[in-house]
């Protein structure tokens, strides 16, 4: 191997020591026989300040190696350390870490203690020596055996390390991992070649299941001598493995396995026979259903389940049925799992026995459960619709309601007669199922003297939507029942129908909190511009979730009326309102934009903000507007209408923007400029063409703007910018022509050095000095980009 490769493998096995906080097995690698993993070992050290590390190092100071010294010195001065320091330790300049160190030494100065570590020598014996030492029957002479052939470096003694991974020591075996890491031995090592079976029992001790998946049916002989290891996870992760692998060859050391006194390694031994399959596990498996365990039982279930074999049905369901019935919730929610997925009709029976269950819980996967098993449990269900727990009968519900016809009788016999909570089930179904058939029966059923019955009713006439119903609805949101009343708000609000109005203005000036919101809510479904007075009405209500859906219902509505109350809205002091208004004033759109405008006027500047935005998001619509309120008396309007078509992008606001460079507030000058820049392209010519407008202030900014842009065909232009009768023009001409970079303007702004004006001899100077910047560095605007 040369050089080279040496050193990358030595750089690859000290990184994992590394990576893995494996102090010592660094150490040991500054004894290894190959130079290179003496060097990496030792710079690797430098970044542990403790005293193992010092003393390491400190003895390796001595190497025969001139580059392993080096090595050592270097991280020595890393921690802070001189090698001269190290040897007057004892002396009252020692550094604040020796002191730390030696104080940490239990009695020994620094210099005892690396004497000590200096003094240490390898042992004498031989390579084969210290691999009998591999079997002693004390584990202390295993370990030291292990690494001690570490540090010899010696590599005929891979194989026999190998073997003591899977030593019973926990120790043995890491010193013996750490020892073959030293060695540079992987299990994707080249050198030397490892027969699949050693991989594989390696892989197993670094639990790297993955990886031995990945190997097949190689791995199966260590994974079958593995369900007798002595660590309990290494056995439950093995059988699952096998299991994952699928060879029938497994099936037999699995079911002996079957007598391991862990629980959890039985479950995944009994996890790997049903994946497994066939007729040999089957009487293993329905041995296990009579263990004591009720979970190991009912995995050997949810094992035999998946098998489908007829022969098994009936002894598992009878099995799984006990375990319903006397089991923990826990076990008998898997039990009702089980029994779903085996999708036998004779489960019907256990399920329906488990719709009583003492759990909401099991009681509304039970009727999953039956839902899965076909129309003849179906039956069934319709009397799980007055369960007493909300979650089962919603469930219920839901689950007859997908049935459609085929359970249609049953519920509309079970809607008229029968307990209240069976009816209102039932009418919950219907309601879900949204068939037109039902609707005789729900009209009927809204006048029942139950008010549950009733409230089920509204809510179901709400989801069929049936203009039908709407009188039933009206007529119900003056009921004296809260829940009705509630419920027919909602429902009038689905179907949509104006006759609703005049009950739900009603509500929205005298219920109770729920009920206004409920009633702001369903004018907006409606949508009816009758509606407009009560909702903005109900903008100045004291509930901030009244205000905040009347908002959201006004912008449903798009009245212009509106539009100009959200604008107030937009300064209310709830931040939920404010986001509503906003958000209704987008929709409404074009109809917003004159109150958005005058908006900008408000003396609050969030209102102001607010406007702008929504003007932005409204885009092509409001750019003519905007254009306009460009010349508005109103700075602020101006100042905000500039900003706002820059955002925009309109091109039709070009032209109206240059001439705002000449308007009289600063801001306005500012962001009319900001919004010219942002066109880019499309601005230059306009802004070439400014150059020459009687208003100074135009021909000014139109310059600054074009320097911004580096408009190199701006060029002529600016030229005879220079010679503009205004100080400040020619200043920023000159400015513009450095930043475009074009060399050919150097006479001119030659000439300008002479101005009278300081501001404009400066502006000149600073703009030649970037001219022949650029030039240095052959990055000046040639003539044929300058136009």
């Amino acid at each position: 191997m040369d050089r080279d490769r040496r050193e990358e493998r030595a750089r690859r096995v000290i990184g994992r020591l590394e990576e893995s906080g494996d102090l010592q097995g660094i150490i040991l690698a500054l004894q290894h026989h190959d130079a290179s993993f003496r060097s990496q070992a030792a710079r690797v050290l430098g970044k542990y300040k403790e005293v193992d590390a010092i003393s390491a190092l400190y003895r390796v100071l001595s190497d025969p190696d001139e580059e392993v010294r080096r090595s050592a010195e270097a991280s020595l001065e890393e921690m802070g350390l001189k090698v001269r320091e190290i040897e007057d330790a004892e002396g009252s300049a020692a550094s604040p870490l020796l002191q730390a160190i030696r104080a940490a030494g239990k009695g020994l100065g620094l210099k005892e203690r690396l004497g000590v570590a200096r003094a240490e020598k390898t042992s004498e014996r031989s390579v084969n020596e210290l691999v009998v030492d591999l079997k002693h029957s004390d584990p202390a002479v295993r370990r030291n055996a292990a690494s001690e052939l570490g540090i010899r470096g010696d590599v005929s003694a891979i194989e026999p390390l190998l073997q003591t991974l899977m030593d019973i020591d926990g120790e043995t075996r890491a010193a013996a991992e750490r020892a073959l890491r030293i060695l540079g031995w992987t299990p994707e090592s080249e050198e030397p070649p490892l027969r699949a079976e050693e991989k594989a029992r390696v892989l197993i001790e670094k639990k790297r299941w993955a990886e031995l998946e990945d190997m097949g049916v190689e791995a199966l002989p260590a994974l079958m001598d593995a369900l007798q290891h002595e660590d309990k996870y290494i056995r439950w992760r093995a059988a699952r493995t096998l299991g994952r692998l699928g060879d029938p060859r497994a099936i037999g050391p699995l079911i002996r396995a079957l007598k391991d006194p862990d629980q959890g390694v039985r479950k995944g031994i009994v996890y790997a026979l049903g994946r497994l399959g066939g007729e040999q596990v089957l009487e293993p498996l329905l041995r296990v259903l009579e263990e004591k365990d009720e979970r190991i039982r009912l995995r050997a279930a949810e094992a035999l389940g998946r098998l489908r074999d007829p022969r098994t049905m009936e002894p598992l369901i009878q099995r799984v049925g006990e375990d319903l019935r006397d089991g923990d919730e826990g076990v008998r929610l898997l039990a009702v799992r089980i029994l779903s997925e085996l999708s036998d009709p004779r489960a019907a029976t256990v399920l329906v026995r488990a719709l009583g269950d003492p759990s909401e819980e099991v009681r509304k996967a039970a009727a999953e459960a039956l839902d899965a098993l076909g129309p003849e449990a179906h039956i069934h269900l319709v009397t799980s619709l007055e369960d007493p727990g909300e979650d089962v009968r919603r469930a219920v519900a839901e689950i007859l309601a997908r049935k459609g016809a085929t359970v249609l009788r049953p519920l509309l016999e079970a809607a008229r007669t029968g307990d209240p909570k069976l009816r209102s089930g039932a009418i919950r179904a219907l309601g879900i199922m949204g068939d037109p058939r039902a609707l005789d029966v729900l009209l009927e059923c809204a006048g029942d003297r139950n008010s549950a019955v009733r409230e089920a009713s509204v809510r179901a006439l709400g989801q069929i939507g049936d203009a039908r119903g709407t009188d039933a609805l009206i007529s119900a949101i003056g009921d004296p029942d809260e829940g009705v009343r509630k419920a027919a708000i909602l429902a009038v609000g689905r179907v949509g129908d104006p006759r609703a109005l005049g009950p739900l203005v009603s509500v929205l000036k005298k219920g109770d909190e729920e009920e206004r919101w409920r009633a702001a809510d369903a004018l907006g479904a409606i949508a009816s511009p009758e509606a407009v007075g009560a909702l903005i009405g109900a903008l100045r209500d004291p509930s901030e979730r009244v205000r905040t859906i009347a908002a959201g219902s006004l912008g449903d509505v798009k009245d212009p009326k509106g539009a100009e109350r959200l604008v107030s809205a937009l300064s209310d002091g709830d931040g939920h309102v404010k986001e509503s208004a906003a958000e209704a004033l987008r929709r409404i759109g074009p109809l917003a934009v004159k109150p958005l405008l005058h908006a900008f006027k408000n003396p609050e500047p969030d209102v102001r903000g607010h406007a702008a935005e929504i003007l932005v998001s409204i885009g092509e619509p409001a750019v003519e507007p905007l254009i306009r309120a460009l010349n508005d008396q109103n700075e602020l309007v101006r100042w905000r209408a500039a900003r706002a078509l820059g955002e925009i992008g309109d091109v039709r606001a070009i032209m109206p923007l240059v001439q705002a460079l000449g308007n009289d507030d600063c801001f306005v000058r500012r962001d009319a400029a900001d919004a010219l820049y942002r066109f880019g392209e499309a601005s230059i010519d306009p802004l070439v063409e400014a150059l020459k407008s009687t208003n100074p202030e135009i021909r000014k900014e139109s310059a600054e703007i074009l320097g911004r842009l580096k408009a190199g065909r701006a060029f002529r232009g600016l030229m005879a910018a220079t010679e503009d009768p205004q100080p400040f023009v020619r200043s920023a001409a000159a400015w513009a022509l450095g930043e475009i970079g074009d060399g050919r303007a150097t006479d001119a702004l030659k000439k300008l050095l002479m101005d009278e004006y300081r501001n404009v001899a400066g502006a000149a100077r600073t703009a030649l000095k970037k001219i022949e910047e650029r030039e240095s560095k052959g990055t000046a605007t040639s003539p044929s980009r300058s136009g």
